[in-house]
């Protein structure tokens, strides 16, 4: 797993690629979103791959019946937007062109600090960088002393985090992202009680599908609905692209909705999404 896997370059023009374009043609922007989100999950994944094996997780987490996602990668696999390996994997080569040029950036840039640092203890820099330093060493030193008391509170704090944590990878980077939060004991409180709710429910249970504790915490996911309500989908009817039909309750406007999409509200009038058309009065 790579701790900087949730960083990844997104075009800014991907939307006009002839493949994507086809995509949208027979998906509309879901499936543009249900696209990006699988390119998320391989940036996080082991080597960049997805198992095929895994498709039941993969379509719970990405709130679709697994039917639609082997129908919808059997597209992208036609459109050439993913590709299988041997070992019944999935990938992208896009992906893995942008993790190429990512690593070749960072091992530049590792190359031009080391040049640097050579100059400065080669005596050539050294009385410029005492000069300007010297007047703030009193500050710098009461700064990095105040700093230290506080990441060991964090740091402790962090550790009950991660013993919870059932996905262990990333450790330097979640550090990172609970010092950016700098949680209170309430918000501590609160991210534990999350963490335990999510372990237990069904989709962590399968590793592959938990996101990197730093993602998580970066995008504050102890807020998120744990949705487990299957005798209400079970109302819902479903189109033959597999989505759930639903039906406005202000206006009776009927659509069809991802998984997701029906605990939230309808497109036309932002009301609530129900299994069955209402009579509207006139």
């Amino acid at each position: 797993m790579k701790d900087n896997a949730f960083y990844f370059s997104h075009d800014t023009n991907a939307r006009n690629d002839e493949r994507i374009l086809q995509l949208l043609t027979e998906y509309d922007w879901q499936g543009y979103g249900i696209y990006w989100a699988i390119v998320e999950m391989l940036n996080e994944a082991s080597n960049y791959r997805l198992s095929l094996s895994g498709i039941k997780g993969l379509a719970w987490s990405l709130s679709v019946e697994s039917d639609f996602l082997e129908v919808f990668l059997k597209r992208c696999f036609e459109l050439r937007l993913f590709q299988k390996d041997d070992d019944n994997n999935f990938y992208s080569k896009r992906v893995l062109k942008n993790v190429d040029k990512r690593e070749k950036k960072s091992i530049l840039g590792k190359k031009a600090a080391e040049k640097r640092w050579s100059v400065d203890k080669s005596g050539k820099n050294a009385d410029a960088l005492g000069t300007q330093c010297q007047p703030n060493a009193i500050k710098e030193r009461k700064g990095k002393e105040i700093k230290k008391r506080k990441d060991k509170r964090s740091s402790k704090s962090f550790e009950q985090f991660w013993k919870k944590y059932p996905r262990k990878v990333g450790k330097v980077k979640s550090l990172e992202a609970w010092n950016k939060i700098n949680p209170d004991g309430v918000l501590i409180k609160t991210i534990m009680v999350s963490v335990e709710k999510h372990r237990k429910s069904k989709g962590w249970q399968d590793p592959q599908y938990i996101p990197h504790p730093s993602t998580w915490l970066n995008q504050q996911r102890w807020d998120d609905e744990i949705l487990e309500k299957k005798e209400v989908v079970d109302q819902f009817k479903t189109d033959t692209a597999g989505f759930y039909i639903g039906y406005c309750s202000t206006c009776g406007e009927g659509s069809s909705y991802s998984r997701a999409e029906i605990w939230g509200d309808s497109r036309c009038c932002k009301d609530k999404i129900v299994p069955l058309k209402m009579e509207v009065a006139p």
